[in-house]
């Protein structure tokens, strides 16, 4: 039993965009992966948070120093959950108005514009 090849098929794109961008918008794109990163953590030690809060307001602890793990632990998770939040929403929000940045300086060069390709050819 033989296994026939599969087709392959190559379509064109039908327009190409360059976009010009500048060593600071490269820069502040290169730093969007720190906001998934943020993004990720900030809920779960958020929710680790939670569950520390709802432990700490339904059971009765036997010992006061078993609380106070409770409660460092909430805080200590709590915090700095909040903060990476906040870190991943505005970083999102920088991504983003850097992308609107770029795409906005596209109409700027006229149709038909030749552009220098690095072997010296031009297309």
């Amino acid at each position: 039993m033989s296994i026939e090849p599969p087709e392959i098929r190559y379509v064109p794109h039908a327009e190409l965009i360059i976009y010009q961008i500048s060593e600071d918008e490269l820069k502040g794109l290169e730093q969007g992966h720190a906001q998934s990163l943020f993004m990720t953590l900030g809920p779960l030690l958020i929710g680790i948070a939670i569950t520390g809060l709802t432990t700490l307001l339904t059971v009765t602890m036997p010992s006061t120093s078993v609380r106070d793990g409770f409660l460092i632990a909430t805080s200590a998770t709590g915090i700095p959950g909040a903060l990476l939040m906040g870190l991943g929403i505005y970083r999102h929000f920088t991504s983003a108005n850097i992308g609107k940045t770029i795409r906005s300086r596209a109409n700027e060069t006229p149709a038909g514009t030749k552009v220098k390709t690095l072997d010296g050819g031009t297309f």
